[in-house]
């Protein structure tokens, strides 16, 4: 470059110069750095100081281990200065193909079929999910067809645990301790290791009812146990004074359950000379006849006399 007379007279730049720190265009003249250069490098005070990470540590925007490495960040940086690895160490070699979160050596091996995460402590370890009250704390188990195909969920509104399979709750652990199938067929197979109907228990009640006779009782009170399709029930009683005749036979009536098929046979005893009778259970009733001869006993009968009837039968057969 030629000058015509004086040669302009360059000045050096001086902390009055620069403002917090920053250059710009007015404060550098005759062809020196000017403002385009710097925003199109996006060069400030805040990414310039003695230990940053520049755009020449860091290609095509991407930080990698390499770029951190010349930059001085490592593990050791990083556990000095953040809360969540106090303690600990953050591991990809020691142990498992995946993270490793130590906290002191437990001296086990892990299996290498479960090895992505793994939390190891020389005393008591675990994970914690913490939830909201009102919310739900899961572990999901998923695949490419269903990303939560099966879990365990704590419901915390409810404080109840739920165990799902193929995309749905099957049972749930209540807050008093009890197991709820989430449907009525849902039970336990008993003594054989693949689902067989013949072995499904998915069914118990336990009760009292109330039964009824022809003639009517003075006092009674009768229980069952249902298993299944299986019906055990009790009946203890006092029949009303009967009719003085023998043209009707006698019956009880009112049993929790419908039996299926009729005609199934109980045990009954009427205290009367000490007489064990035939009870013939079809549906809800019971038909009393005479264990000699099968003959129906009739009101006249039974009429203030004592009944005790134990019974199984079975319903749905």
């Amino acid at each position: 470059m030629s000058y015509i007379g004086k040669q302009p007279i360059r000045t050096a730049l001086t902390s009055s110069d620069i403002e917090d720190g920053v250059i710009t265009a007015a404060k550098i003249e005759d062809g020196a750095v000017v403002a385009a250069e710097i925003a199109s490098n996006a060069v400030t005070t805040a990414k310039i100081n003695a230990d940053a990470v520049t755009s020449a540590k860091i290609a095509d925007d991407s930080v990698n281990s390499e770029h951190l490495a010349a930059a001085g960040i490592d593990k050791e940086h990083l556990t000095d200065h953040l809360d969540i690895f106090a303690g600990t160490s953050l591991s990809a070699a020691d142990l498992g193909a995946g993270v490793h979160i130590k906290t002191a050596d437990s001296g086990a091996s892990v299996n290498a079929g479960h090895d992505e995460i793994v939390a190891e402590g020389s005393g008591n370890s675990g994970i914690s999910i913490l939830s909201g009250t009102s919310s739900n704390g899961a572990v999901c188990f998923g695949d490419s067809g269903n990303n939560c195909i099966g879990y365990v969920n704590y419901d915390h509104t409810n404080n109840k645990l739920d165990l799902g399979t193929n995309g749905a709750t099957q049972f749930s652990l209540d807050s008093s301790g009890n197991f709820l199938p989430a449907a009525t067929d849902h039970g336990i197979y008993l003594g054989v290791t693949s689902a067989t109907a013949s072995n499904l228990l998915n069914d118990y009640e336990e009760g009292t009812f109330t039964p009824d006779t022809n003639i009517g009782f003075a006092s009674v009170v009768g229980e069952y146990i249902k298993i299944g399709k299986m019906v055990h029930f009790t009946i203890q009683g006092t029949y009303n004074a009967g009719p003085g005749d023998g043209s009707q036979a006698s019956s009880v009536t009112g049993l929790p359950f419908s039996a299926s098929p009729g005609d199934q046979l109980c045990e009954v005893w009427v205290v009367t000379h000490n007489e064990h009778v035939i009870g013939q259970v079809g549906g809800t009733g019971i038909g009393l006849k005479g264990r000699g001869d099968g003959v129906s006993i009739t009101r006249g009968q039974i009429g203030n006399k004592s009944l005790q009837i134990t019974g199984t039968y079975h319903i749905d057969l």
